[in-house]
């Protein structure tokens, strides 16, 4: 993956900069809307499930491979150790999307 292009940069950096200005008012908004402190801890815990979910994921597919896998040999192990290590790696690198 190579570089941006301009436009790509700018709405890259337009879209960090919404996300910035959303985080920074959030309490402002949760005023305006006259939602209670514990209402909105509810709602912030309810959207960061989905992101939970699949930071849980991951461990557990590489955990099925090593299961399904772990009968055949050495050097199936270690492909699978190989594989399991760069899926964590990619997923590590592009869980921001």
């Amino acid at each position: 993956m190579g570089r941006l292009r301009l436009g790509q940069e700018r709405v890259a950096r337009a879209c960090a900069l919404a996300g910035a200005v959303a985080i920074a008012f959030s309490s402002i908004l949760v005023r305006l809307s006259h939602a209670s402190p514990s209402t909105a801890a509810i709602f912030r815990c309810a959207y960061a499930l989905p992101a939970l979910g699949a930071l849980a994921a991951e461990p557990l597919y590489v955990l099925a491979d090593t299961a399904i896998v772990g009968h055949l040999g050495r050097p199936q192990i270690a492909a699978l150790g190989l594989a399991g290590t760069v899926l964590a790696g990619a997923f590590t690198i592009f869980n921001f999307l």
